[in-house]
């Protein structure tokens, strides 16, 4: 990071092509007045040659200039390539749960650094009762009711419905989806799912 900061400050500095141009159009100025004091032999030949020569040493320090600076935007960005190379990111948005390994560990290949929970969208487990089952289709909206934030209640679009029942408990599995954008419905909660008017609610959790 720190040869980033210093690569990106020489990048952007130009003071040094500042500087050379002012000496260059300096340098230029003398040897136009010395070409017009030849001209009336009110200079010397060997004088006007050394602020031509001025003149020229001014124009390839500008061109030495330049080209440094865009030697530093290229540093720039093989530093930043370099730092990019050294990152890893998730390709999963998400929130962490575990971290394995502390800044300044080694991270080997078969390392974890952490676990993340994927939240958004969040999935929604339901156990509707055995005889609602011929009134529940797929794509379905149901409407969630959560217990955190409290009071809130979200659409969700049912995604797949179990096509076993559990004779135990004389319910079915239904998974619905619920979007949440920035995170802030928590996942692991339980909450009430209601698939329209009339029909009862089913208790359900969020993962």
């Amino acid at each position: 990071v720190a040869d980033v900061a210093l690569a990106e400050a020489r990048a952007r500095s130009t003071a040094e092509i500042d500087s050379r141009r002012s000496r260059l159009e300096f340098a230029q100025a003398d040897l136009s007045r010395g070409t017009k004091l030849l001209a009336g032999a009110n200079i010397a030949p060997q004088k006007v040659d050394e602020l031509r020569t001025n003149f020229q040493v001014a124009q390839q320090d500008l061109m030495t200039a330049e080209l440094n600076h865009h030697l530093a935007i290229l540093d720039l960005a093989r530093s930043q390539a370099l730092l990019n190379a050294r990152i890893i990111r998730s390709p999963v948005d998400g929130v962490v749960t575990q971290r394995s390994l502390s800044p300044g560990e080694f991270v080997h290949q078969d390392n974890n650094i952490v676990i993340l929970a994927v939240i958004s969208p969040l999935h929604v487990q339901a156990y509707p009762p055995v005889p609602m089952y011929n009134q529940i289709k797929l794509g379905q909206t149901a409407r969630i009711a959560l217990a955190e934030p409290a009071d809130v209640v979200r659409d969700a679009k049912v995604t797949v419905v179990d096509q076993v029942f559990d004779a135990a408990s004389g319910t079915f599995g239904v998974e619905l989806t619920m979007a949440n954008p920035g995170n802030v419905v928590p996942a692991g909660q339980r909450c009430r799912v209601s698939f329209g008017e009339g029909m009862p609610t089913a208790a359900t959790r969020t993962q």
